[in-house]
């Protein structure tokens, strides 16, 4: 009986240790105009870029994203899943995630964000 318990709580445990990771990060916004309104129903492409340490240090990843905004002006996406620019995604740490936002017309910046838990592969 001891074995058999022995082999049950070793299955549990092999059960946990074969968790998935993650292959993105879930990012969520509002997109505005230049007057704070939002845009509703618009397209766009959206440009990610993580950057190691700091808003301006050197780009670790880069992708593209073509995305419609809902009648909120929401937008969803998954980095790691859009069009890379450079290099596969990566395993970060201490980095930061650049916001670049291209509305019909031209590219704008947006902000930066520390990205405090990452995923690791």
């Amino acid at each position: 009986m001891k074995n058999l318990s022995f082999l049950f709580a070793a299955f549990l445990l092999g059960l946990a240790t074969v968790a998935q990771t993650p292959q993105g990060i879930n990012y969520q916004t509002v997109i505005r105009d230049g007057d704070g309104n939002i845009m509703p129903d618009t397209e766009l492409s959206l440009q990610m870029t993580i950057r190691s340490g700091a808003s301006d240090g050197a780009v670790v990843y880069a992708e593209t994203h073509g995305a419609t905004t809902n009648a909120f002006g929401l937008v969803n996406l998954v980095i790691g899943y859009g069009t890379p620019l450079n290099n596969a995604f990566p395993t970060l740490t201490g980095a930061m995630l650049k916001n670049t936002l291209k509305p019909p017309s031209t590219w704008m910046e947006a902000e930066a964000t520390p990205l405090w838990e990452l995923p690791s592969f």
